[in-house]
């Protein structure tokens, strides 16, 4: 899962691109970023949400898996869905269903250890670009899903719903647009955590994953991270409260560069 990073500047903003029948590790959608500079000191909130990510929801919703309802399993997508045809029995549906939350959790730590990186393709470092690729495909790798042999009924899945999910991504992204006051709303929290733990600019960083769900939800999988329903990004009554949850959270994690 491949956080959009951008620092705030004259190049902020879209930034996507699709082949047919390909996945691009690039692929960004509504972001923002947001960063006030205090001498060399700044504070930072990113918002964006990923081809991989709705990917992996689609074959949740489109061959009808039903994982554990825990909390860190997100609502059905937000429309448009097809229904993948994938020949399960039941057995293989309750096999694959499980090992579904799995994969899902397994990307959401992928996107965790990357959510302070640059985007692809942004690295200077070929030897960084490659890692970055590799730790991905070691979790998602379109079209052949190598990476889920070990759940040949998951495996069959993700490749029967492969290419609607592109379709999906390519054509019914529903990012939220209320998402233009949010540098307004970061500046107020950053600030308030700023005065009230006494902590410089550099210590108050976080990164939000927003997912085009169908009903409010939010999650926070890492300090510093948070993962929310579109409709979450777009109201600043309950944006505010999750990014100051992401904001304190991220206190106990020194940020990269900052020693």
């Amino acid at each position: 899962m491949a956080a959009c990073t951008d620092r705030a500047g004259p190049s902020g903003g879209h930034h996507s691109g699709e082949r047919e029948r390909a996945w691009i590790p690039s692929s960004c959608w509504g972001r923002l970023s947001v960063m006030k500079t205090a001498g060399s000191e700044s504070w930072s909130v990113t918002v964006g949400g990923g081809q991989m990510e709705h990917a992996v929801l689609y074959v949740r919703d489109a061959c009808r898996l039903i994982p554990p309802a825990d909390a860190d399993n997100p609502p059905p997508l937000a429309g448009g869905i097809i229904e993948a045809e994938t020949s399960l029995d039941p057995r293989d549906l309750a096999d694959a269903s499980d090992a579904w939350l799995r994969w899902w959790r397994r990307i959401v730590r992928l996107d965790c250890t990357t959510s302070h990186l640059p985007p692809y393709g942004r690295q200077t470092d070929a030897n960084e670009r490659g890692a970055r690729l590799q730790a991905r495909e070691a979790v998602f790798d379109p079209p052949a899903f190598a990476s889920l042999m070990d759940v040949p009924s998951l495996q069959l899945a993700a490749r029967q719903a492969n290419r609607a999910a592109l379709g999906w991504w390519s054509h019914g992204r529903t990012f939220a647009a209320g998402h233009r006051s949010h540098g307004r709303d970061a500046k107020v929290v950053a600030e308030e955590m700023i005065d009230t733990y006494q902590v410089s600019p550099a210590r108050v960083h976080a990164t939000i994953f927003v997912l085009s769900v169908a009903r409010e939800w939010s999650f926070f999988p890492a300090p510093g991270v948070a993962m929310c329903s579109a409709s979450v990004i777009a109201d600043s009554e309950l944006y505010g409260p999750l990014l100051r949850r992401a904001f304190e959270s991220g206190l106990s994690r020194t940020p990269p560069g900052v020693d």
